[in-house]
Formats: C-alpha cells, structure tokens, sequence
C-alpha cells in the first residue's frame, strides 16, 4: 500500500471527523422591565385603561435562560475542580482551568511463557492552562521494573511533551492534538514529532472519541524511525453515573510499506469514579487481533500477544 493511497484513506476521516455541525439556539424572550409601559403603536385605546393599582402581571411569563442544557455543560469554563463530571461520557478533551491530573497506567504482560514480562508503570500528568488547553507530560512504557531478562532494556527509557487545544466544544469536541515523543532516550536517541486532531462525540450515555495523528521521525530517519499513522477509537457507554463500560481499537503502523506491517488492537474495559477527583479501572487488551501480512503469524496475533492494564487517575 503506497503513502498516497494510505492519506487517500486518512484525510477524509479526519475531515469528516472535525466537521463543525451547526447548535442553533432559540432567542431569549425580551425581559419584562416591570414599566407597563406599552410599546409605541400599542397604546391602548381610551376608556379600557386599567385603573392605577389594579395592574394584572401578564400570564404565563417564560422562565429566564439559565443555560442549563447538555451542550452549555459541556461548554468551556463550565465545569470547574469542583464541578468536575463523574461520567467519563461527559468529560470535555481539556482539563477545567486550573485543574492537575496524574493519570498512572500499569501494564502487565499476559502473553503465554511470559506472564509479567514486561511489567509496567506509565505515569502522565496533565495541567489546565486554560479551560481550552491542557499540556502534559507523557510516557509511552515509563519505568520498565522486570529486568533485562523480563523485556525491559532499561528501568526508564521513553518521555513525551503534549497538548491539547480545544477550538470546538459542546456536545462535539475537536481540538488540535500535538507533542514531541522520545520513544528511546538511550543511544541512538528516538525523536519524533506528533501531529493530529483529537475528537470526541457525546450523547446522552454515550461517547466516542477519535483520536488520529501522525508521526514524523525527527532523529534517526536512516534507521527507519520516519512516520507512522495511528488511529486510536473509543467508544464509551456510561451504565451509571460512576461506572462507564468502554472498547477501545484502532489501527496503526509505520507509512512505509503500510499495508503489511499495519496493526488493529481491540481492548475492552471499565472506569469507575470513586469521586470527581479519583477514577480506578482496567482493561483486557489484544495488541494485534489484526494486522498486515508480515504480523499474520500465529505467534503474535491473536490471544497469543495479550495483556491486563489497571488505571489509576487523580486530579487536583
């Protein structure tokens, strides 16, 4: 599969993805100023006045707009530290104003003959800068403790810089979705320039989140560190306000020579907010259910390659 048919297939996705639907709002009703002054034109006529002190206050007044809808929720400085939604569903893309989150990830290898190797501990940590953007810190293995024999080449050897600018918000968030990736720290040094858009869609109990980007290798070309796409999805289903059942997939791999090295991994799990400060779940993941004609094998698809994760999330 070549580069142009690979965009011919990504371009139109992320397009459609970050399509701008059009909320139309009804106008607020003009507030009664309390005058029972009629308009010009409007006078009434002589011998109906009302006499003073008798004035009858006008039936059936519409309620002011308080702006309590599901998309003015989701709206930008909305929610707050202490607003902030239990439901996974109804979370915006950025953190509120403000607001720290630590987010830790452990990953425990369940594949036949190596159970526990590797084992993993991924630490991220995001900061509100703006209720439209949040930047972090982010790691992809993070500290690596099975040992050299257990898959780890070293305790720690991978760290991110990320952001995330939020320029829709509502019902559907799109917003700019970009970092820089060292995936290796050790010689030769693994840079690599992310670049993508992150959407998520909320309705009702439901959310769907999309989150495509490619990669441009900045070090290391000659090597074969150059792009890759990836295009992970999830679909959420809040089944209670503190219990929300997700499926994560999605497809990924290098640009060059697509078509036979690309991999789909399917991973189903739950998230539990025990507050709006403190979530606890896990996921069962396949890394490559699918994949192109060099990762047919056996060996690494399928259950054969599999592995638990347990999420801890903190905000502050």
């Amino acid at each position: 599969m070549t580069k142009k048919r690979i965009w011919a297939l990504v371009l139109p996705f992320a397009l459609a993805m970050s399509a701008v639907p059009a909320f139309a709002q009804d106008e607020e009703p003009p507030a009664d100023d309390g005058t029972g002054d009629a308009a010009p034109g409007d006078e009434t006529p002589p011998g109906d006045e009302t006499p003073p002190g008798d004035e009858t206050p006008p039936a059936d007044t519409p309620p002011a707009d308080t702006g309590g809808t599901d998309m003015d929720m989701n709206a930008p400085g909305v929610y707050t530290k202490a607003t902030w939604p239990l439901e996974l569903t109804k979370r915006p893309i950025t953190l509120a104003k403000g607001m720290i989150e630590i987010q830790g990830t452990i990953g425990i290898n369940l594949a036949e003959s190596a159970i526990g190797k590797p084992f993993t501990i991924s630490p991220d940590i995001y900061y509100g800068v703006s209720d439209k953007l949040s930047v972090g810190l982010t790691h992809g293995t993070g500290l690596c403790l099975s040992g050299k024999d257990g898959g780890c080449a070293k305790v720690y050897n991978d760290v991110g810089v990320d952001a995330i600018f939020a320029f829709m918000t509502g019902n559907l968030n799109v917003g700019a979705h970009g970092g820089i990736a060292l995936s290796s720290l050790s010689d030769p040094l693994l840079a690599g320039l992310n670049v993508g858009v992150l959407v998520k869609f909320m309705s009702g109990k439901l959310a769907v989140t999309a989150d495509p980007k490619v990669t441009v290798g900045l070090t290391e070309r000659d090597a074969g560190n150059k792009e890759s796409l990836s295009l992970p999805v999830q679909i959420a289903f809040q089944a209670t306000p503190k219990l929300a059942a997700f499926l994560n997939t999605g497809i990924g791999g290098p640009l060059d020579g697509f078509g036979d090295v690309f991999q789909v991994p399917v991973g189903v799990g739950a998230l539990f907010a025990l507050s709006n400060k403190l979530d606890v779940g896990g996921q069962f993941l396949l890394p490559i259910v699918a994949g192109g004609s060099v990762l047919s094998d056996a060996e690494v698809t399928g259950a054969k390659a599999r592995l638990i994760q347990l999420f801890v999330n903190f905000r502050l």
